[in-house]
């Protein structure tokens, strides 16, 4: 029997090698979004069920001119409101897991699912699937899905049909020195300390800045909620602090037309530096850009390489002692 767990490319891999070879595929997919037609190659004689209800369209959950490429291809589609699952049988095999159809999913999260070729549970799929399939998708309801259908709004107010810029989790921010505040400007810096100190969500953490003297790239890419591993030179090498969770940005006017501005962090209290030849060493083989000498400003927009360097630190800010390799 085969059982296999499939996670993030290996899901999307998988659907895509499987569904054009097979016949009479049934795929229960609760929303369908922009590029689900590719994702989901579906052919003349399979079934797709699908909430295409009112309700979801107008929300954009389900896109009806994705469903209407599929009703072209020759596929027979039917709505149910209520369907929240996600699971395809594709000949003999059964893949049940957690993904929609759409490029936001097979872009920007993290999807999981099981692939099985257990008869029982083959045959329990198809049986449930043939119940559910009670609602066709005829003509004039997919007319009024269009005229009423509208783009769902994604974080930042983008929408996911539009290609854009991958934004990254994590952030190595480089090239930086100790530099005290001009006495001078000391008490506008702590009224923006006390302001950020509103939005800590950690326990045992606290406020932590780093301030420029003029707005940076970095500074008009990163985003709140984003994760920063602050780099700074010292006599010999460079510090590295565990990661801090992006609390926001401020600035003030410092005189002569100028401003200073605040890169605002949540930080585990009591964070100590690292040297950054330990952190380089940890992750060099996960991401090939940290193996130079000096830590240079960079943005890891894979998960896969921002999760391998924030998995360096426990909650405590700590770094974790290197895994002991197993013997042969």
């Amino acid at each position: 029997m085969i059982s296999r767990f499939l996670f993030n490319e290996s899901l999307w891999t998988e659907l895509a090698e499987r569904i054009p070879k097979a016949r009479n595929v049934r795929a229960a997919i609760a929303y369908l979004g922009s590029g689900a037609g590719a994702l989901l190659p579906l052919k003349k004689g399979d079934h797709l069920l699908v909430d295409m209800s009112l309700r979801s369209v107008r929300a954009g959950s389900t896109d009806p001119k994705e469903v209407r490429k599929l009703l072209r291809r020759g596929v027979q589609v039917f709505t149910r409101n209520s369907l929240h699952a996600k699971f395809v049988v594709v000949g003999s095999v059964l893949i049940a897991g957690s993904a929609n159809m759409s490029q936001h999913a097979r872009g920007r999260l993290d999807e999981a699912a099981v692939l099985t070729d257990d008869t029982a549970a083959v045959k329990r799929a198809l049986a449930t699937f043939a119940d559910l399939c009670t609602e066709p998708v005829r003509g004039d309801y997919l007319a009024r899905c269009l005229s009423e259908y509208r783009p769902p709004r994604l974080e930042g107010g983008g929408q996911p049909h539009r290609k854009v810029k991958r934004t990254a989790k994590a952030w190595i921010a480089g090239g930086l020195r100790y530099i005290p505040l001009p006495e001078a400007e000391e008490e506008k810096a702590e009224r923006v300390r006390k302001r950020a100190e509103k939005l800590l969500t950690f326990e045992r953490a606290e406020v932590d800045d780093v301030h420029f003297d003029r707005r940076l790239r970095l500074l008009a890419d990163i985003r709140t909620g984003d994760w920063a591993v602050v780099c700074v030179k010292k006599a010999r090498g460079f510090d590295v602090y565990p990661p801090a969770r992006v609390l926001g940005q401020e600035s003030y006017a410092r005189g002569r037309g100028k401003r200073r501005y605040f890169l605002l962090l949540e930080t585990p209290t009591h964070a100590r530096p690292v040297p950054w030849t330990r952190v380089r060493a940890a992750v060099a083989s996960s991401i090939p850009e940290l193996r130079g000498a000096r830590p240079r400003t960079l943005a890891l927009r894979e998960d896969a390489k921002a999760d391998a360097l924030l998995r360096l630190w426990d909650a405590r800010g700590v770094l974790r002692k290197p895994r002991k390799r197993a013997r042969a």
